[in-house]
């Protein structure tokens, strides 16, 4: 499509027979009417950031109603204290210090009086259910690990803890926002997160930056940056202000409480404050009785750095770190007045540390292993900005020591895990890791000293590591590719790009991340699972085969196994999920025919039963207890629901029943024949049905066809009691509530077994899948059911009619699933080249993610490659080329020295094309040039096992500034090149790069464009919009110049076709607000024509459009990345997009009371 200027629009092809036409959008979209390749957009989904910045263990109480004495919203009044105390720059005006000692005797008296401060705290009157569940916090969301649910919210998270009270057996959430407002969170007994009070004075307006809880009491303080403000919990839910301290003219660099023990009558915290190049040091000290006044004790610091970071240890000591050096201060020191503080180098560490937990288990643990650090009293575990996580021990005479734990790529923080169920030796924790949660398990035996953060080992001392929860870190951009054998799914797939991760983002959609714990290749010859969990066996039959000295926390399981010649294998797999070890071992002699195929295998109470194609062996193991019945016809399949047996040829129909497997004799077997329409007819499910009256069905599908039969009446020989004909059923399977079944194109069906079987029906369920196609299915509760295809699997919640995929490990796609089963929590997936063993970690909407190289290094360029399956990854700052391969994260380095002979590379693009190779334009300056840059094309050409990069052609090109150069590819030999204030057009030719055309000189410098064979766009750096378009004649025609008013930073171009171009910024609006809008832009007479704009609250980071999909995609600032379906009519998004309503309610400073969560609001709960 060209630009007729006859009619003022586009117009095709088949309207011109010019012969200068050229296809207008790399989208080969190609439109017959003018004005039809507008987009609109609605709203479609969003997901929230994903990065973690707290988590840990909470404990929720189910009891029911449990908030309904807070419904109703009610203002809180604010104790009544004495005005800021304010602190003179040179503390003059302090109140007076005393105690002069923290060994003073008086102390101890004070420590006496803990019962009077609990006693304000009322104890529940009987014991609850409580529910212990995992809590991740983001920027702007909750959510609780094991469930798909996310809460977002209405407000932006800076730090939050988890707030644990003397006397009660529930705990809640502090959490500080961006503004200030403290808000304390706690969860229903459907575990969904309500606000019960709020706070918020407008008399502070600087800004907050950390929030410490006590350990040990409900006391916690809110640093800003000139205030602290001190607060303590009067209920389980309920908190006031104590009182605040305000240091006027200097700024709180750090705070911390020292953890003094359990004396609730005599608090301290430690601060450090900086006026110009003066460091003061401050410890303020209270008690209950007079908790509103609070002892400030200062010390100057004559020569020192600013302080970056305070880290307590223990009760009275703390670690103070500027840029050059460690020190160790006591409070003693602070109170006397002591100088100078003893220091210790620096440099072991890295740039930042963060203080992440204190633990006694851990020094327990390494005093146990290591006895000369049984005088250390107290243990701090710290995380550095070079990824290593160490501890530091110090002891009564402030000695300290720095042990390296390990070190892990990203790692940012940690926290304290459970380890009362793990081995000796071993030590849990949970890390943070470029948005991803993990539990690594350390060796505590080969721990050593800390010589320098970076120089730890990579990975030392873990010895295994299980994923908690799988986020990601904030993108840079996004990048849709196409779909693949690594993705099942026929859209395309969202990856978010940064400069140290490629993620793979579901929005809207969920997966249920897996690890896999085992590999068994001797499974391969099965077609069918049949596993017994152990821990079920009757009691004679566990002290048969089990050790009952053996751990009760490793897992044991009973499996056939069947050999290449056809015969069976009884096998004990055993699982130690603390060590991540397994052991099997074969047990010979108790399958009573190992020569054939295992059809079915189970235990009852007082036998061993086993189905044969041919016979069903009853053996007790002793000589008199055993029988065997043989069958004229083979049996394909079998099914037990407890002493019930049903087996049955898949091909004939023929099926053989037996109530009572226990008194198994000649008579107690029925034979019976399911209806087949033809020869071609197969049994594809049975199952077993037994309803609240305990009456029991089997129910087979055949033929599309669903039937029921009553045990009760098989020995009668009657017919099917119901049947559904009318949904083509393929697979089915059966609970105690209900049936589920799917069809050939994989619309799932349901049917209930709580009224009388007369009024069964199937009716279809509102479940959304992807795959078109029959699944089998499996079910794990009454409310969770697993399907599966051969190359996919998903967990159904039929309470919630929704879908959750599973992502396969390592794509898995030279193989196909045969068979699941789940047992003790843990997936047991047969593939036609053996089984896997895989473990549930967490529900996420980031089901893959690649941690590329050199992390900390910004300015890459991310270029997918359909052709060789391999992301492209260009780093512009090292010169250097990497892949990674999509399917498993393997990343690859390539041969770089094309881009070696750059001082500076500015812009890498690849062009689209057929050909086998990838073609890459590298622009960027050389060496002794200050008017020049050069072009090169390079050629990666796929070779067994490698891929080979050349040099094709070299260009130097002229250049008034060279400042600022980026490139866009239209064709497979066509690209366009900015360089200072316009745009050139080149072509590729044999003999190397040819100049074809140059756009208008602009009035200023251009910072973003977009273009394609036929239209350009670009923004200036006056926030001016200039647009040319080629027209019928093959000429190029200039377009009206744009100027966008009120836009604060650069705007940025994305041509989505050339009827809608996507321009998007940071802009004022009318109010004066800032906001981040996206103006729709169309060619309507020679003229760019903005036909529609919507408005974000948060600044736009990237905006891409999905063909396939129909679909725009926003990544903003704030992590949050939003979906946008396009609609075929005229559709416009009002108000702004992420604008929360006030949280506030009233003029009060606080309220109380009772308020769902939602994205934009806190709606209260009036009954």
């Amino acid at each position: 499509m060209v630009l007729d200027p006859q009619i003022g629009t586009f117009a095709s092809k088949e309207e011109t027979e010019n012969c200068h036409w050229f296809d207008v959008s790399s989208y080969g979209s190609k439109l017959n009417k003018p004005g039809n390749e507008e987009k609109w957009f609605k709203e479609s989904a969003e997901l929230h950031s994903q990065l973690p910045i707290f988590c840990g263990n909470i404990r929720i109480s189910l009891e029911e109603d449990k908030f309904k004495q807070l419904v109703g919203v009610r203002d809180e009044e604010l104790k009544s204290f004495a005005p800021l105390v304010k602190l003179h720059e040179h503390f003059g005006l302090g109140p007076p210090a005393d105690p002069e000692s923290l060994d003073d005797s008086d102390l101890e008296f004070l420590a006496g009086q803990a019962s009077e401060r609990v006693s304000r705290i009322a104890l529940p009157q009987e014991t609850l259910q409580i529910s212990k569940k995992f809590l991740v916090v983001s920027r702007n969301a909750m959510k609780l690990v094991d469930s798909s649910d996310a809460y977002a919210c209405p407000f932006e998270i800076i730090a939050c803890e988890i707030v644990r009270q003397p006397g009660f057996h529930e705990d809640v959430l502090i959490i500080l926002t961006e503004k200030g407002t403290l808000y304390t969170v706690a969860f229903d007994a459907d575990f969904r997160p309500f606000v019960l009070q709020w706070w918020h004075s407008a008399d502070f307006v600087d800004t907050p930056r950390a929030l410490n809880v006590h350990p040990c009491f409900g006391e916690f303080l809110v640093t800003t940056d000139y205030n602290l403000q001190f607060f303590k919990f009067t209920s389980n839910y309920r908190f006031e202000l104590i009182s605040n301290l305000t240091f006027e003219n200097s700024i709180i660099t750090g705070s911390t409480f020292l953890h003094n023990g359990y004396r609730p009558d005599h608090l301290m915290a430690f601060l450090a404050l900086s006026l110009s190049d003066r460091i003061t040091l401050c410890v303020a000290q209270w008690g209950n009785v007079h908790e509103e006044r609070k002892e400030v004790h200062p010390l100057s610091l004559l020569k020192s750095d600013p302080i970056t970071s305070i880290i307590c240890l223990g009760d009275t000591r703390c670690l103070i770190f500027t840029n050059k050096e460690i020190g160790l201060v006591t409070a003693n020191q602070i109170i006397s007045g002591e100088l100078p503080i003893p220091c210790f180098q620096r440099s072991r560490l890295g740039d930042e540390v963060r203080k992440c937990f204190d633990d006694p288990d851990l020094l327990s643990m390494l005093k146990s292993i290591r006895p000369e650090l049984n005088d250390f009293v107290h243990c701090t575990v710290l995380a550095t900005s070079n990824g290593a996580l160490c501890c530091c021990l110090i002891d009564d005479k402030d000695n300290t020591k720095f042990l390296a734990l390990t070190r892990f790529k990203g790692l940012c923080n940690a926290f304290l895990a459970l380890n009362s169920c793990k081995p000796g030796n071993f030590y849990a924790v949970i890390i943070s890791s470029f948005g991803r949660l993990f539990e690594i398990l350390l060796d505590l035996t080969t721990i050593e000293e800390l010589v320098k953060d970076y120089k730890i080992p990579a990975l030392q001392n873990i010895v295994s590591r299980r994923t908690l929860y799988a986020g990601h870190i904030a993108g840079d951009s996004l990048l849709y590719v196409a779909p693949s054998q690594i993705y099942t799914t026929k859209q395309d797939c969202l990856l978010l790009l940064s400069q140290a991760t490629v993620s793979r983002i579901t929005v809207g959609e969920p997966n249920l991340s897996c690890s896999r714990l085992l590999t068994l290749r001797s499974f391969k010859t099965l077609n069918k699972l049949c596993i017994i969990d152990c821990s079920t066996l009757p009691e004679k039959w566990k002290k048969h085969f089990l050790d009952q000295d053996a751990s009760a926390d490793v897992l044991r399981f009973f499996m056939i196994e069947k050999t290449p010649a056809g015969s069976s294998n009884l096998i004990l797999l055993e699982w130690d999920p603390g060590h991540k070890v397994s052991r099997s071992r074969e047990l010979d002699g108790v399958l009573r025919d190992e020569k054939r195929d295992t059809v079915l295998f189970f235990f009852t109470e007082e036998n061993i039963i086993q189905v044969t194609p041919r016979t069903i062996y009853v053996d007790d193991l002793e000589e008199t207890g055993r029988y065997e019945h043989f069958t004229s016809w083979p049996l394909t399949g079998a099914l037990n629901n407890g002493k019930m047996l049903i087996a049955w040829n898949s091909e004939t129909g023929k099926m053989l029943f037996c109530p009572d497997i226990e008194s198994a004799s000649s008579e107690n077997f029925f034979e019976f024949t399911c209806p087949m329409e033809n020869e071609r007819s197969v049994i594809t499910a049975v199952s077993f049905i037994r309803a609240s009256s305990m009456r029991a069905w089997v129910t087979v599908v055949c033929d599309g066809t669903v039937f029921y039969f009553d045990c009760s009446a098989i020995s009668d020989g009657i017919e099917p009691v119901r049947w559904f004909t009318d949904h083509r059923i393929v697979f089915g399977n059966s609970c105690f509530e209900g049936s589920m079944f799917c069809n050939l194109e994989g619309e799932m069906y349901y049917c209930s077994h709580t009224p009388p079987i007369g009024d069964w029906h199937l009716s279809r369920m509102n479940i959304e899948i992807m795959h078109k196609g029959p699944l089998e299915i499996r079910f794990l509760n009454t409310e969770l059911c697993l399907v599966f295809a051969p190359q996919n699997m998903l967990l159904l919640d039929l309470r919630k009619q929704s879908a959750t995929n599973i992502p396969l490990v390592d794509g898995r796609r030279n193989s196909i699933i045969l068979d699941v089963q789940c047992v003790r929590g843990l997936y047991f997936v047969l593939f036609s080249d053996g089984l896997e063993i895989l473990e549930a970690d967490c529900f996420t909407n980031t089901p893959t993610q690649i941690v590329v190289k050199a992390t900390r290094i910004k300015g890459k360029k991310y270029f997918y490659s359909r052709k060789i399956n391999r992301m492209l990854i260009a780093n512009l700052r090292k010169k250097c080329l990497d892949c990674a391969k999509l399917e498993n994260g393997k990343l690859m380095s390539l041969d770089s020295k094309c881009m070696t002979d750059f001082v500076t590379v500015f812009d890498i693009i690849t062009l689209p094309g057929d050909s086998r190779a990838i073609f890459l334009v590298i622009a960027g300056t050389i060496p002794a040039s200050d008017s020049k840059f050069a072009l090169k094309l390079i050629e990666i050409s796929p070779s067994p096992g490698k891929l080979v990069v050349r040099e094709v052609s070299y260009k130097a090109v002229d250049a008034d500034d060279i400042g600022h150069v980026q490139m866009r590819a239209s064709a497979a030999n066509k690209f366009w090149i900015s360089c200072g204030k316009a745009v050139q057009l080149l072509q590729l030719k044999p003999d190397g790069f040819d100049f074809v055309r140059k756009s208008e000189t602009l009035p200023h410098g251009i910072c973003c464009f977009d273009a394609t064979n036929d239209l350009l766009v670009a923004a200036t750096e006056n926030d001016e919009l200039y647009g040319e378009c080629r027209i019928l004649d093959g000429d190029w025609r200039a377009l009206n110049m744009i100027n966008l008013h009120g836009v604060k930073g650069r705007l940025k171009v994305n041509i989505i076709n050339d009827m809608c171009v996507a321009v998007y910024g940071d802009i004022t609006d009318k109010k004066g607000a800032l906001v981040s809008q996206i103006f729709f832009y169309r060619v309507v007479g020679a003229r760019l024509e903005c036909y529609n704009t919507i408005t974000f609250k948060e600044s736009i980071r990237d905006v891409q459009y999905s063909q396939k999909n129909n679909e725009l995609c926003v990544l903003q600032e704030d992590g949050v990345i939003r979906l946008f379906q396009g609609v075929e009519k005229e559709h416009e998004i009002q108000g702004i997009i992420g604008q929360p309503e006030s949280i506030c309610f009233s003029h009060a400073s606080s309220q109380s009371g009772c308020w769902r969560i939602s994205a934009t609001e806190l709606s209260p709960v009036t009954k």
